[in-house]
Formats: C-alpha cells, structure tokens, sequence
C-alpha cells in the first residue's frame, strides 16, 4: 500500500499539468485568432477610409474644375466687357475732337 501513495501523486501532477498544458493552449490560441482578426478589421477599415479619401478627393476636384470653368467664363466676359467700353470711349473721344 505505501507504493501506491507516489503513484497518486505522481498521476495527480500529471493530470494537472496535462490540465494547464490545455489552458495555456487555449489562451494562445484565442490570442491568436484574435490578432488576426484584428489584423482583418483593420485591413478593411484602411480599405474603406483609402475609398473615402479618393471618394472626397474626386469630389474636390470636380469642385475645382467647375470653379475653374467659371472663373474662366467671368474673365472672358470681363475681357469682353473691358474691351467694348474701351471701344465706346474711343468712340465718345473721337466724337468730341
């Protein structure tokens, strides 16, 4: 009987650390699963906010095309208008000699 005391024992500790052998296990391979479903969230979050970017980037540029557009319209005209009052007024000079 005084043979059997160790075994015990002896089998306890091995069922123990058999125990925390799979816990240690587990943890790391929750932390596992969790860094690369991390690494996935943080990939599609680049992804969408790089689509937003170039989303608002176009948008700018629209913008500033059609604002370029419109400044070239103005100045046309302005040109056209400055022309034709300086004709008028060579006009009216010419009349008054």
């Amino acid at each position: 009987m005084p043979s059997e005391k160790p075994d015990v024992a002896m089998m306890t500790l091995v069922v123990g650390m058999f125990i925390s052998l799979l816990i240690c296990i587990c943890t790391m391979g929750y932390f596992a699963y969790k860094i690369t479903s991390v690494d996935y969230r943080y990939d599609i979050i680049r992804e969408e906010y790089t689509r937003k970017i170039e989303m608002q980037n176009r948008d700018y540029e629209l913008r500033y095309n059609r604002l370029f557009e419109q400044m070239s319209t103005f100045q046309f005209t302005t040109d056209k208008r400055m022309h034709l009052l300086e004709e008028q007024l060579q006009q009216y000079r010419s009349e008054k000699k």
